[in-house]
């Protein structure tokens, strides 16, 4: 197989992460000897930098935290330090560092053929990166749509008849499943005997 990525583009609160844990149980439950991996964009350059602070844990460590001056970042806040970053490498470097970094370390990785990647802080020219690097047939992009508005959450829940679960943004998460399941099986060609 060659290597696929998903992305899982919206704004905040439109289930990037849930989509991305949804793929995921999903690849796994269905294939064999496929171990899908998620990442973030960003994950590489933050744990540089935490290797540069002297940190030993991740930077999803600090992000309950994340608007907090902390001695750890000398007084500034982790997303204070890693937007400073991020800005200075994406100056330098374009603004599809990011997408290149990401595609190398996906180049680079030996085992892990799926990579699923909830999109946060890419651009587009980050997602054209690696759809050109690994080609456009490669690549799955996942749009979610923008989190609804109250009005429309609370009709939602009132004609709901069928008992399904909706979340706190009023998304039925059955149908949601259903649907990245459906993108997921198409793009990597699952059948359901696998």
């Amino acid at each position: 197989m060659e290597k696929k990525i998903i992305l899982l583009v919206g704004p905040p609160g439109s289930g990037r992460d849930f989509g991305a844990t949804l793929a995921t149980h999903y690849i796994r439950s269905r294939t064999t000897g496929t171990f899908p991996q998620s990442v973030r964009l960003t994950d590489n350059l933050f744990e540089g930098v935490n290797r540069a602070f002297g940190l030993m844990f991740s930077a999803a460590t600090y992000m309950d935290k994340a608007d907090t001056p902390l001695p750890e970042f000398f007084g500034w806040s982790p997303r204070q330090t890693y937007d400073d970053i991020l800005a200075f490498f994406q100056e330098k470097y374009k603004h599809n560092f990011l997408g290149r970094v990401t595609l190398r370390r996906i180049k680079n990785d030996a085992t892990t053929k799926v990579w699923i990647i909830p999109f946060y802080e890419g651009t587009i020219e980050d997602a054209m990166a690696l759809a050109t690097g690994l080609g456009a047939k490669n690549v799955l992009c996942i749009h979610l749509n923008e989190r609804p508005t109250e009005q429309w959450t609370s009709n939602l829940i009132l004609r709901d008849s069928t008992h399904r679960f909706i979340d706190n943004h009023g998304r039925d998460r059955e149908v949601f499943s259903i649907c990245v399941r459906g993108a997921v099986k198409k793009f990597l060609g699952i059948t359901e005997d696998e």
